[in-house]
């Protein structure tokens, strides 16, 4: 992982947009729970655009991890999962077979277990989202209600038919954890003053979002699928999968799909790179076969696909068209083209993607089994 040692000025659009999107200008931290290597790429790419280091919280059990990271970029670390409630919004970084863990430790932390001194107020997240592959918005809305008494997901209408929000608005890392006072009298409710935290006797709301960023995110290229809703059903709110953008655009693009979608994106998006590498590997193969050096053959392909990608991403064309016009008649490349065609490589390449589709929907029933 690359990144400056030392946190560039913060940029303003995102601290305000970052400020807009959890509803309180005086907080706006995000923890990341799980700082291995897309965990890391997170955090180097938010410091990399600009997103403030002390709205950062990295949470992991390796503590020379911790430590590299403190280091780094300055950002608050600490070994204990439930100190990611100091933060408004909370990314879980983990394993699949560790998010339930790290949800109930949450849990635990929720209803008053000890903290340290990242978080000593324990706040109810308005945000959290999920990189655990495969882990879908049903399961996670089940821990969340398995682990967390009182806590619902998405924009949930209470009893008077008017929709819930999260009504822990204080600074949690300060301490200053209160709830809104409609008739703006100033006084906080019963048990706040007492410090009580806010979620006693308030049915909170959080917002839920899957995420699904690609190998590329540890240079800053990912193709990450942001995902909020599934079978109709809103996990999140607008300003919630706003946010997510923002997070996420800091290791590339990101697109908002609905669950549905997900087998798909994994295939493309998630296994394409690997096909990739599969076709440039072949590429070298032919340049070695065609007498060059092998070093100098991966030199000439790595840079042609590079050039070949930017090529494309700075046009509003199709491949089609940026293909024929290097394809000229009776020349080299339409030989060339001839030949794959001949050997159903289009076709292969169709087959693979749809392979790994299938192997991811039969992936996803089976842990759901």
């Amino acid at each position: 992982m690359t990144g400056p040692s030392a946190a560039p000025a913060s940029s303003p659009d995102i601290r305000l947009a970052m400020a807009r999107a959890v509803g309180d200008d005086r907080n706006g931290r995000l923890a990341i729970v799980g700082v291995g290597a897309m965990g890391g790429s997170i955090v180097s790419g938010l410091i990399a655009s600009g997103w403030p280091a002390d709205r950062l919280i990295a949470i992991d059990s390796d503590g020379a991890r911790l430590e590299q990271l403190g280091k780094q970029f300055g950002v608050a670390a600490s070994p204990v999962v439930g100190d990611a409630l100091g933060a408004e919004a909370i990314i879980l970084a983990v394993k699949p077979h560790q998010i339930e863990a790290a949800i109930a430790e949450l849990g635990l932390a929720l209803a008053g277990q000890p903290r340290q001194a990242a978080a000593p107020t324990a706040c109810t997240p308005r945000l959290l989202m999920s990189i655990a592959a495969g882990v879908e918005l049903g399961s996670l809305d089940q821990l969340v209600r398995k682990h967390w008494p009182g806590v619902t997901v998405g924009a949930e209408p209470d009893q008077a038919g008017q929709s819930q929000t999260n009504p822990a608005t204080g600074d949690c890392a300060t301490g200053d954890c209160v709830v809104p006072d409609p008739d703006q009298t100033g006084q906080a409710p019963a048990g706040e003053a007492s410090g009580q935290s806010a979620i006693a006797g308030n049915k909170a709301a959080m917002q839920l979002i899957r995420i699904m960023p690609n190998v590329a995110a540890s240079v800053r290229q990912s193709m990450t699928a942001v995902c909020a809703s599934s079978a109709g059903r809103e996990y999140a709110q607008v300003d919630g999968v706003t946010m997510a953008k923002r997070v996420f655009s800091a290791v590339g693009q990101v697109a908002v799909i609905d669950e549905s979608q997900m087998d798909a994106f994994t295939a493309l998006a998630g296994s394409g790179p690997a096909a990739v590498l599969y076709l440039a590997e072949a590429m070298i193969d032919a340049g070695v076969l065609g007498g060059l050096p092998r070093s100098l053959a991966a030199t000439l392909v790595d840079q042609t696909l590079f050039g070949t990608a930017s090529l494309w991403h700075l046009s509003d064309d199709h491949p089609t068209l940026i293909k024929e016009r290097v394809t000229s008649p009776g020349g080299t490349t339409i030989a060339g083209l001839a030949a794959l065609e001949e050997h159903g490589v289009k076709a292969g390449v169709v087959a693979g993607v749809e392979a790994a589709r299938r192997r991811s929907s039969a992936l996803r029933r089976a842990s759901q089994a």
